[in-house]
């Protein structure tokens, strides 16, 4: 008997599956973060800045943060550039996990870990068969021109 978890239209699938939520997550986040006011983020973040990152550099993070969090969130929901959103959501979440550690359940943040997780399965795996990017993005292997 086949398993019909080991075809690609399976993978495809999957793929979608963990696309979707963290792309969704980081669209939220993006979207919340901007809600309250630029300014106000950016001062509550400098206010916890981590000790390691310089203060010019902090300011400029904060700054780009929410933007790049809608970016990555976009990029993933839609599966369009998804490699480069799902390195930007991983460079997030790393970031993040220097920042408070690295913590496992049922401690507060427990759930970045798996965000990176999923951040760089997507980064490794591409967007599958249900992507935007693959129709959009025509492939020498597809018989058309690369755009």
């Amino acid at each position: 008997m086949n398993n019909p978890f080991a075809s690609e239209t399976s993978t495809n699938i999957g793929l979608l599956v963990a696309r979707i939520p963290i792309g969704g997550h980081f669209l939220m986040a993006g979207y919340l973060h901007l809600l309250g006011g630029l300014g106000s983020f950016k001062g509550s973040y400098l206010e916890r800045a981590p000790e390691w990152m310089p203060r010019a550099a902090a300011s400029v993070y904060a700054y780009g943060l929410p933007f790049v969090e809608l970016a990555a969130g976009l990029m993933l929901v839609l599966g369009f550039t998804t490699r480069l959103g799902a390195a930007f959501a991983a460079l997030i979440t790393f970031i993040m996990m220097t920042d408070g550690g690295v913590h496992l359940y049922p401690h507060k943040g427990h759930h970045t870990t798996v965000y990176l997780g999923v951040a760089l399965m997507v980064l490794c795996a591409g967007g599958g068969r249900y992507a935007l990017e693959r129709f959009v993005i025509k492939r020498k292997s597809d018989g058309g021109e690369a755009l």
